[in-house]
């Protein structure tokens, strides 16, 4: 699978976290977070090195000094997402009638790898 997916999934799984559910599918979809935790850190500490000689502005978008460095940065971020993880992680059930759960489209395919709607 690849770096984009778990971290597009890692981030709705935050989402679902903000919310309450029964106690069987928190701690399913917990003990997913973790499996993907590892990948989510290595995300940040690379996206972090990529945006390091960039400058914060006041609306809190980052600028480079240079159009080429903004380019590599963009090409370092394209390279994280397509790197091949071997990961293994048991996916959570979630009934596609649990009360109060809400989820997008996109939320759906996020998740597609790692949850199995029932």
């Amino acid at each position: 699978m690849k770096q984009g997916a778990i971290v597009k999934a890692y981030k709705v799984l935050n989402k679902i976290g903000q919310q309450d559910l029964p106690i069987r599918l928190a701690y399913d979809l917990f003990r997913v977070k973790k499996a993907l935790q590892p990948q989510w850190d290595f995300q940040l500490a690379e996206e972090e090195k990529a945006i390091s000689g960039a400058r914060e502005e006041e609306n809190g978008d980052i600028s480079f000094d240079t159009p080429e460095a903004a380019e590599a940065c963009r090409g370092r971020l394209a390279e994280l997402a397509g790197i091949d993880v071997d990961l293994k992680v048991t996916p959570a059930q979630i009934p596609l009638n649990t009360p109060g759960l809400k989820l997008s489209m996109e939320d759906i395919e996020a998740l597609s790898m790692f949850v199995k709607f029932k």
